[in-house]
């Protein structure tokens, strides 16, 4: 009985595991606090890409073994670009 308990208990955390770190996610709002929708977000350097939906949302998978900056841009807003990455 003990032996069947050990294997679902290994079974039940082993399916429980989950990544914290595989996603870059939040919300780009403009400076009134609106959302602003089709937003690029990329890893810089990278070429991962995604788009802000019409809430402002975002979520980016993030690329292995890389820990950088993102990028926000938008035709006829200035970029965030880290002075250091320009």
């Amino acid at each position: 009985m003990v032996k069947y308990f050990f294997i679902l208990l290994i079974l039940t955390l082993g399916s429980c595991k989950e990544k914290i770190n595989d996603f870059y996610q939040g919300k780009v709002l403009d400076e009134n606090g609106f959302p602003l929708e089709h937003v690029v977000v990329e890893e810089y350097k990278m070429g991962n890409r995604t788009k802000s939906d019409s809430l402002g949302y975002f979520k980016l998978k993030r690329s292995e073994n890389w820990l950088g900056s993102l990028v926000f841009s938008k035709e006829g807003y200035e970029s965030d670009t880290p002075l250091s990455l320009a």
